[in-house]
């Protein structure tokens, strides 16, 4: 195909210069030079890309790399997506490395010169106290590099939920009006299906297996099951008319099964306006194991010492076990094998608005209304192994201010923190984006690496996808703003 093109130009340009029109000549030669498929000859596009890395231009890297992404790795099977996306990881790498030989060789000959030596100290004086500033007070290595971060902006309200799916190629965002968006991000963000709702919506979560249907929780007692694909409800699944709020949503990994959590119905939403009192929320609950093949319903878990609201749940990477967090402040962990309570204990005081499984799943990590960012051994009976203090805006209430003294608060509903891919990194809310920490022994502490920022409004909800090299950190906010951030790991 390329040597067919090649003899096409060349015939061309024979023509051209029989006929002498030699500023058309011109003209060819240099679109030809511009062509980004390089007539289809593999060894002009590796030059392109060598080129654009020996001239450090990384805006011109990417918008190359795009292209070649929207016109040629977009036609691949989706088999081959983890593939690509390690390409484009080592290219980034690639551009770091050469980048950073050019600076190593720059310094070796400024620190040759003996005049330039007491300058360059206090210059890297004045900038390791400007990384002591940004970390919080300590000197770090940084972890990652933020590539890029992009906006999507098709929401009108305060986000509740934004979760991104198992193979890490499309997002599923949930406002407080009950839109619910499923929109793709590579190779250009592109709104894929929009959800509206007669019932208001309060959860949503991602099926394991087919990773296109969606599971969506209702205010009514009524859980839906949406084909992101087919752009079509398959089914209603009426769960409870008694506790109608289907608080949270856990599909297990194996794809068989899922687990609602369902409230009595409270007095207000979860926006509240300046002067309205927050009211306490329902103490009566449910937590129900649901078949997804059947569409049945399997089981009610029995919920000690009573009947209470459970605002979150998460299973382990095999669906055996199930830890929740309950508006008790309790946190309890379920067998899923014998589908009965194995540990139960009282993380906080006040509600437990998040919870997760650590990497190694020998541990389980906590928000609470407290404030409390905690870790608990799950064998030992729920023993507290290192406990963080979070501040007002990674914990909630979320507070939006407005015009003429108008406030907007907004109590927790989604995801508060997401790890990367290894577990040493925990990505939390603030108050213009998200924060990302090195976990540390209870006695260090947290430890501020980097903040993504790009926000206006207070984040409310976040996730972090690592089914590619180049992770992905979602921050949603009361503005209906999504901020997505692409990092590049710094591997030691």
């Amino acid at each position: 195909m390329a040597s067919a093109v090649e003899r096409t130009d060349d015939l061309v340009r024979e023509y051209l210069i029989y006929r002498g029109f030699t500023s058309t000549l011109k003209l060819l030669d240099s679109e030809i030079k511009t062509d980004k498929e390089k007539g289809s000859r593999v060894d002009k596009i590796i030059d392109q890309l060598q080129q654009l890395i020996q001239s450090y231009d990384l805006t011109g890297l990417k918008e190359y790399w795009a292209y070649l992404d929207r016109r040629l790795f977009s036609r691949l099977e989706d088999v081959y997506r983890p593939t690509v996306n390690k390409l484009r990881t080592s290219l980034y790498r690639f551009y770091i490395i050469h980048t950073v030989q050019v600076l190593q060789n720059i310094l070796t000959i400024l620190f040759q010169g003996n005049t330039q030596t007491e300058a360059l100290s206090d210059q890297t004086d004045s900038t390791n106290q400007t990384r002591v500033c940004e970390v919080g007070g300590a000197s770090v290595e940084q972890p990652f590099i933020k590539l890029s971060q992009e906006e999507y902006i098709e929401h009108h309200s305060s986000i509740m939920h934004c979760r991104v799916d198992c193979s890490g190629r499309r997002v599923a965002s949930l406002d407080v009006d009950g839109v619910v968006k499923v929109w793709a991000f590579n190779p250009i963000m592109q709104t894929k299906a929009t959800i509206m709702s007669k019932s208001p919506l309060l959860s949503l979560e991602w099926a394991a297996k087919p990773d296109r249907l969606l599971l969506l929780g209702s205010g009514v007692g009524t859980v839906k099951l949406y084909d992101t694909d087919a752009k079509k409800n398959l089914y209603e699944m009426t769960i409870d008319n008694i506790h109608p709020r289907i608080l949270s949503l856990a599909c297990s990994p194996s794809g068989t099964s899922f687990v609602c959590s369902a409230a009595a119905p409270a007095a207000q939403s979860g926006v509240l306006m300046e002067g309205e009192a927050r009211v306490s929320p329902p103490v009566s609950g449910q937590l129900l194991l649901w078949d997804t093949k059947t569409v049945k319903q399997q089981l009610q878990f029995a919920l000690e010492p009573g009947p209470v609201a459970i605002n979150c749940t998460a299973f382990n990477h095999n669906g055996n076990l199930l830890v929740t967090g309950a508006a008790d402040g309790m946190i309890r962990l379920f067998d899923m094998q014998r589908y009965e309570s194995a540990l139960s204990w009282k993380a906080h005081d006040g509600e437990v608005y998040s919870v997760e499984f650590s990497y190694d799943e020998n541990t389980v990590f906590s928000i609470g209304e407290d404030g409390k960012f905690v870790q608990w051994n799950i064998h030992r009976s729920g023993v507290k192994e290192s406990e963080y203090l979070l501040s007002q805006d990674a914990v909630g209430p979320f507070v939006l201010s407005g015009y003429s003294g108008y406030k907007q608060v907004q109590v927790p509903r989604g995801r508060l923190f997401a790890f990367d891919s290894e577990g040493k990194h925990v990505l939390t809310c603030s108050s213009n984006g998200g924060n990302i920490y090195r976990l540390n022994k209870a006695d260090v502490g947290l430890e501020s690496v980097l903040c993504l920022g790009g926000h206006k409004a207070p984040v409310v909800t976040v996730d972090w996808c690592s089914a590619m090299d180049c992770g992905i950190c979602l921050t949603a906010s009361m503005d209906g703003k999504i901020k997505l951030s692409t990092l590049l790991a710094q591997k030691p």
